[in-house]
């Protein structure tokens, strides 16, 4: 507009409708038509403007809803949130029915629409970030539903304004010039038509991206932190069968929860993650760190006891772990035997401990039973992939809760049975079951529980100790020596060709240290499944037969200590110095003995190292979960017998 030439206009009163759209006509900064002076509305801006938003709150709309469909079966939303979308949310279309009728103030319509949709947005995205605060899983379709709820909103503001512009400009509905209508507006000048169609193009992939972008950037910015390895060529090491005399690598980490033997070395899991460590030099070969996150430990639904934070597959090349879940889930749904069935409150990790790569994660339990194969992992009664997390199949029946660990290279074990519910018992019988997609009848075989507090079956490396006469197999006198035999499950089940090992007469089998040693130590002797071959006690060097613990000695008459292995074959094993003042607890009454591994002493045995590990504040107490305090690692290297 010429800034010399004014125009002179009644007075009137001013709207709120009438202001707005008269700001929305305005043509300053648009193309004016020579001949009659006025901005033809294919040129002006503003109109192209909410024609773009409008056509990208609809793509944006319908992304959502794509999105929604896989992600719906996800990690679940409450439905008291999703019924609170549908409520709020269909306030949506029926503003804009409302909106479209004629006569109707279209712009406070627009108003109100606004005043819906981007609470009801907000809201969503909040309820995402409050999960991911609290346990560092990122339930994306909150997301989805925000960018569904703004998307609406995009599309229903812009149409009723662009309808408002029409009637304001007295414009007929099916005049080619018409701003509201959704086929592309009619212009003679073919320059200014592609300068137009262009423009269109830019501003709705704009308006696109900028509602899209922060539903894919959001998660991906604020998820676990991974770094992974290649996987190492040729043999991998072996699990030391002697305890070596010097430490080879020590390291301080703090907050340890948890260690386990991964495919290539030891698997840590920390209050930030879970770590991979070089046998060799204790250096760091991947790591996978959530922040925020709390991991549960399985628990062994025969009597409802923790076993681990983490479960290994019988190779050891892959681990599973649970994440708990949000605070509002968990108060949702107890974990309660009414409610295993359909509760879900917490989150399944699988990784692949030669690489750290994910690959599952899934929607879970606490009390589920969780079991690895070296193919699948069952979680309460579905089986999934190890390779990719796809799901496998399922139980017919609620089958949720059982024995939790290490299982058969090619099967599960579905149910056990022990019979006996109180005093003191040696065996059960268990269901085994394929992991296979292809079903085969399940078996019913006897196998013997730890001796102890930890009456579970005793498996390691696919392998497990079976009373030759199943008359011992529940048997309740405690002490009574019986017939055993170390038996392969895959071959119990059909799917194997191993041969059983006699183990002569034993008493007990114990859980804890077979597991710690990847050996499967009786009262009697220590049968190796990698070798087939079987070791009495007194003649076995490693760290299955050996004593361990922290000895105190009086030396110049001053109290000292030491961590220390003692193999039971009286090689020398290892000992580790305490410098006096190092550690918060006294010494005073410390011996070591056959079975010392829990929380504040360690030991284990991985591919190419022993570990020792000692918390030397174990007596101070920090509260709550966390696990502040910081563990002494200390490597040792072993080698073959």
């Amino acid at each position: 507009m010429d800034g010399g030439c004014c125009t002179t206009r009644e007075p009137r009163r001013m709207t709120l409708s009438y202001s707005i759209m008269k700001y929305m006509s305005q043509t300053s900064d648009d193309i004016v038509d020579a001949d009659t002076g006025d901005t033809p509305i294919t040129a002006n801006r503003r109109v192209l403007v909410l024609r773009a938003l409008r056509i990208g709150g609809l793509i944006a709309f319908l992304v959502a809803l794509l999105l929604a469909c896989p992600w719906w079966d996800g990690f679940p939303v409450p439905q008291s949130h999703v019924n609170q979308f549908l409520l709020f949310g269909a306030l949506l279309p029926l503003l804009w029915l409302l909106g479209c009728r004629k006569g109707a103030s279209k712009v406070w319509f627009a108003c109100l629409v606004i005043i819906d949709a981007i609470p009801l947005a907000a809201f969503q995205v909040y309820r995402w970030w409050l999960f991911h605060s609290q346990s560092s899983i990122s339930v994306t379709l909150f997301l989805v539903l925000a960018l569904l709820a703004l998307g609406l909103g995009v599309f229903f503001v812009a149409d009723l304004l662009l309808r408002a512009l029409r009637d304001q400009l007295d414009i007929s509905r099916r005049d080619p010039t018409n701003p509201a209508r959704f086929r592309p507006l009619r212009d003679a000048n073919a320059t200014s038509r592609w300068r137009g169609h262009l423009l269109r193009l830019a501003l709705v992939a704009g308006a696109v991206v900028v509602l899209v972008a922060p539903v894919v950037l959001a998660p991906a910015l604020t998820g676990p932190v991974s770094t992974t390895a290649t996987a190492p060529e040729g043999d991998l090491p072996a699990l030391p069968t002697t305890i070596g005399s010097e430490v080879t690598w020590r390291q301080d980490v703090r907050g340890l929860i948890d260690v386990t033997a991964g495919a290539a070395g030891p698997i840590l899991l920390t209050k930030d993650g879970v770590t991979a460590l070089n046998p060799g030099d204790g250096t760091v070969l991947w790591s996978h760190h959530r922040p925020g996150a709390t991991y549960l430990m399985a628990r062994d639904g025969i009597f409802g006891r923790d076993v681990s934070h983490m479960v290994t597959s019988p190779t050891g090349r892959h681990v599973a772990l649970r994440v708990k879940g949000p605070a509002e889930l968990r108060e949702q749904y107890p974990t309660s035997d009414a409610d295993r069935n359909s509760s879900v409150n917490a989150l399944t990790i699988t990784i692949d401990t030669l690489t750290g790569q994910v690959t599952g994660e899934h929607p879970s339990n606490g009390v589920w039973r969780l079991q690895l194969s070296d193919s699948a992992v069952l979680d309460g009664a579905t089986a999934y992939s190890l390779q990719d997390g796809q799901k496998l199949w399922s139980f017919t029946e609620d089958r949720y809760t059982g024995y939790s660990g290490p299982a058969g290279h090619e099967c599960f074990i579905e149910k056990v049975d022990s019979k006996q519910r109180s005093g003191p018992f040696t065996g059960a019988r268990i269901t085994l079951t394929s992991d296979s997609t292809v079903r085969i009848s399940p078996k019913r075989v006897d196998v013997a529980l730890s001796a102890g507090l930890n009456e579970i079956p005793v498996l390691v490396n696919g392998w497990t100790i079976q009373p030759k006469n199943p008359d011992d197999a529940l048997r309740t006198d405690e002490g009574e020596s019986w017939e055993a035999q170390a038996i392969s499950l895959d071959s119990l089940i059909g799917s194997g060709d191993e041969e059983p090992v006699d183990l002569g007469r034993i008493s007990s089998v114990y859980h804890k240290v077979s597991h710690s040693s990847g050996v499967i130590r009786t009262s009697e002797s220590v049968f190796d499944p990698a070798t087939r071959t079987v070791t009495p006690l007194s003649q076995y060097p490693g760290l299955a037969g050996a004593t361990t613990g922290i000895d105190a000695t009086i030396q110049e008459g001053k109290l000292t200590g030491a961590f220390v292995i003692r193999p039971g074959d009286g090689s020398t094993g290892i000992t580790v110095p305490i410098e006096p003042g190092s550690v918060s607890f006294p010494l005073e009454g410390e011996k070591p003995d056959p079975f010392n591994s829990g929380e504040d002493l360690i030991f284990l045995n991985a591919p190419g190292i022993t570990l020792m590990a000692l918390d030397p504040d174990r007596e101070i107490w920090t509260g709550g979960y966390g696990y502040t305090h910081t563990y002494r690692l200390y490597g040792v290297a072993g080698g073959s017998a």
